[in-house]
């Protein structure tokens, strides 16, 4: 009863913090924020995920078979890390792009690149631009 009477009193406005006592451990104080704090905490806990239900069969055996099963069909799923050759092909593409470009400034008076006139950017463009749409697919 005495509890309840404390706990319904309103709270002093701010004391300065000179004349501040530190409470005691087993004040009622502190029990009632300890108490609001587990409230608090029981208001917004988050609730437990839901836990997979092994796939059972009528013995042991079956079922450790099945869950491996299980296993390996989910691991078939996700995709296997791309081989060097996709690695080398992809920076050869963009770096063949660049170099075209490059050369093209360079040697403009060149017959070959004369003749191509402006579509030496769209060669070189297209050539950095594949290689970049590789690394899209690249693991």
């Amino acid at each position: 009863m005495c509890n309840d009477v404390r706990s319904r009193l309103p709270v002093r406005a701010a004391v300065r913090r000179s004349q501040a006592v530190p409470s005691a451990v087993g004040t009622d104080r502190n029990r009632r924020s300890a108490r609001e704090l587990r409230q608090h905490v029981r208001r917004f806990q988050v609730p437990k995920s839901k836990v997979r239900k092994k796939v059972a069969t009528g013995a042991a055996s079956s079922s450790t078979q099945a869950n491996t099963t299980a296993a390996a069909a989910a691991r078939a799923k996700v995709a296997a890390p791309s081989g060097p050759v996709y690695l080398g092909v992809m920076l050869g593409l963009m770096i063949i792009g660049l170099l075209w470009l490059v050369c093209y400034y360079l040697l403009q008076d060149v017959t070959f690149f004369a003749d191509l006139g402006s579509w030496n950017f769209a060669i070189g463009f297209a050539l950095i631009i594949a290689g970049l749409l590789m690394t899209m697919r690249w693991r």
